[in-house]
């Protein structure tokens, strides 16, 4: 359904549904029969966290992106339009995971001594 409504965006948001949806499908068979406490709610607040951190970076990458010509297929100029989108959607992804508390986001940008 989503690849031929979306065409590859999508194919990779139909493909992302099902992995998350295996997932959970996972969990909740398995953890049951495992007898090991997963203590789930630790992973929440995180998740939530990363998640918030992405819609800006994305809105933005997606917006920057929106400038390059891709239907006349491969050039120079998109090229330099998705590195852009790339590098900003990142940057703000960064920064903004930072302010809101991702813990994985501080302690790769302290191991890259831009945070201390």
């Amino acid at each position: 359904f989503f690849a031929s409504r979306y065409g590859v965006a999508g194919l990779a948001a139909g493909l992302s549904l099902a992995t998350v949806g295996q997932g959970l499908i996972y969990i909740v068979a398995l953890s049951p029969r495992s007898g090991i406490p997963l203590n789930l709610n630790t992973l929440i607040s995180p998740l939530v966290r990363m998640a918030l951190a992405s819609l800006p970076a994305a809105a933005l990458a997606a917006w920057i992106a929106e400038l390059g010509d891709w239907t006349s297929g491969p050039s120079v100029q998109n090229l330099v339009y998705l590195a852009i989108a790339g590098l900003t959607g990142f940057s703000l992804y960064a920064l903004v995971a930072s302010l809101i508390g991702v813990s994985e986001m501080r302690s790769i940008l302290r191991r890259l001594r831009i945070l201390r």
